[in-house]
């Protein structure tokens, strides 16, 4: 039996046409497909619409008086007035603005932002935590941590100021106030209000940890100076001073100093020492006087 052979080669693309008929009879939808998409463009539209009627009766709500934040007390004050806590505390939330949704409403209070302008507005808090006493409640209790003075900082005036452990310069002092604490100054330009200010930046952490090593050893400091740059000076009750790297490890320079004092140079002659060079790690330099 001879075989058939269809030759593709030559025939064209083309042998089955869908007719233009058929092809608007696939693409016409159901009749239920057409009604659910109506039922949600007038559920979308009647929604907007409910929406936009009910916005100032939400408006209206959050600034009704049983929603609304009542009697401010403050809790932890001491030198600072609870009076100028309260007043910064209505000064944030009355910022002098409409605002939609009232600042005051116990829900949605900017407690955040009162808790940073109160410790912004007032430098001698440290810091402020500001709550009410229940989930309905509208009493506010605002507490605050109060900054303790470390030292002072005066200027080339003798014009001084309270400063804390961090190095934050909180307050001035008035003149006649006893001088309690180390006394510091350098590091910060005369031009500028230091109040706001930290003295060496990150490096405060450093000199008061060296502070604290020289205490232990008993070695009592009294002034501490520095240009901020590179390194500080740190003078002693007995009237030795030592000259210390701002970046360097407050141990390892108490641990040298111990050893040089302790060596058969400067053995019995701490009262004969000018000063004490401590930047150059293993190896010291002094003066006699």
């Amino acid at each position: 039996m001879a075989r058939k052979v269809i030759d593709l080669r030559k025939k064209k693309p083309g042998g089955l046409r869908v007719t233009a008929s058929q092809t608007a009879g696939g693409r016409r939808g159901s009749p239920l497909r057409a009604w659910r998409r109506k039922v949600r463009i007038y559920g979308a539209a009647v929604g907007c619409i409910v929406l936009v009627a009910t916005l100032p009766y939400v408006s209206d709500f959050t600034y009704h008086s049983r929603v609304t934040l009542g009697d401010v007390s403050v809790a932890g004050a001491a030198r600072v007035s609870p009076n100028l806590i309260k007043a910064f505390f209505e000064r944030t939330l009355h910022d002098g603005t409409y605002h939609f949704l009232s600042r005051s409403n116990i829900f949605w209070y900017p407690r955040d932002v009162l808790e940073t302008e109160i410790q912004k507005g007032v430098p001698r808090i440290k810091s402020v935590n500001v709550e009410r006493n229940g989930l309905l409640a509208q009493a506010v209790t605002v507490t605050v941590e109060e900054r303790e003075r470390y030292g002072v900082w005066c200027n080339e005036t003798k014009q001084c100021f309270e400063i804390d452990e961090s190095g934050f310069i909180f307050a001035e002092i008035p003149k006649g106030v006893p001088m309690r604490g180390y006394t510091f100054s350098g590091a910060i330009a005369m031009s500028t209000l230091p109040i706001g200010e930290t003295y060496l930046g990150e490096h405060i952490q450093n000199v008061v940890a060296f502070l604290e090593l020289l205490e232990k050893n008993k070695l009592k400091p009294a002034h501490i100076a520095s240009d901020g740059a590179v390194d500080y000076w740190v003078e002693l009750e007995s009237g030795i001073s030592l000259r210390v790297a701002l970046s360097g490890f407050p141990e390892e320079i108490a641990r040298n100093l111990e050893l040089a004092l302790s060596s058969d140079a400067l053995r019995g002659q701490t009262e004969n020492l000018e000063y004490v060079d401590l930047r150059f790690g293993n190896k010291l330099y002094y003066k006699t006087r």
